[in-house]
């Protein structure tokens, strides 16, 4: 590489002196230095990140549409561009050296699984984000082959080819905030969850339901005349 071209690099060891001293939780290390996020940290950011999309676009459909409950079909595309959006938010927010909210709330990056210390470019990221579904669909076996491998990768990193890496130490402080607001951003997608499946059912559900609910009328419409 020419010495005139600057080269994108992700600095996990930049840090201010007095972040140095600061207790940092256990997280795996390689011979260089680089310090792989933990599951528990991966977790959190996409939640945090899954939030920032979905949980919005589902209350906007759950309060607008109401009992006006559009088709399946219509209901499928409005789903699959809320997909979309988060692949989008993903794969420009993971990929050039940045990072999403959860990320950075979390204090990592995802980097390049041959120099960690370089970000994914963006097709790589959106190949990543995509990877979230698939490693959902096996049963959440992508995300557990976390815990038996060397750097913490999941199925989606493998298909990407990245690693996820920390960006710095965390004080106590920092620790127990990020602890809060990850514990409650949890516990309302669990109230989310629990809401569509088991209190009214998903919008999706409600739909069938809705198309139900008119075909009886019609023929009960029908039987009378």
């Amino acid at each position: 590489m020419p010495d005139n071209m600057p080269e994108t690099r992700i600095n996990i060891f930049a840090q201010e002196e007095a972040a140095s001293s600061a207790p940092v939780p256990a997280v795996r290390q390689d011979a260089s230095g680089v310090e792989y996020a933990s599951f528990s940290e991966r977790l959190l950011a996409l939640l945090i990140d899954v939030s920032i999309v979905m949980i919005p676009g589902q209350f906007i459909l759950m309060n607008t549409l109401g009992r006006n409950i559009i088709e399946p079909v219509q209901l499928l595309k409005i789903e699959g561009l809320l997909l979309a959006v988060f692949i989008l938010y993903e794969g420009i927010f993971s990929s050039g050296g940045r990072v999403t909210l959860g990320k950075k709330l979390m204090g990592i990056a995802v980097a390049s699984a041959d120099d960690p210390e370089r970000p994914i470019g963006f097709f790589r990221a959106v190949v990543r984000a995509i990877g979230y579904f698939i490693s959902t669909a096996i049963l959440f076996l992508g995300f557990f082959l976390a815990f038996f491998e060397e750097r913490k990768r999941t199925l989606h990193d493998f298909m990407a080819r990245s690693v996820v890496v920390r960006l710095r130490p965390k004080g106590t402080v920092e620790t127990a905030a990020v602890g809060i607001v990850g514990a409650g951003l949890m516990c309302l997608f669990c109230w989310t969850v629990y809401h569509q499946l088991f209190a009214q059912g998903s919008l999706l559900q409600r739909s069938y339901v809705y198309q139900a609910e008119k075909t009886l009328e019609n023929l009960s419409l029908l039987q009378e005349i």
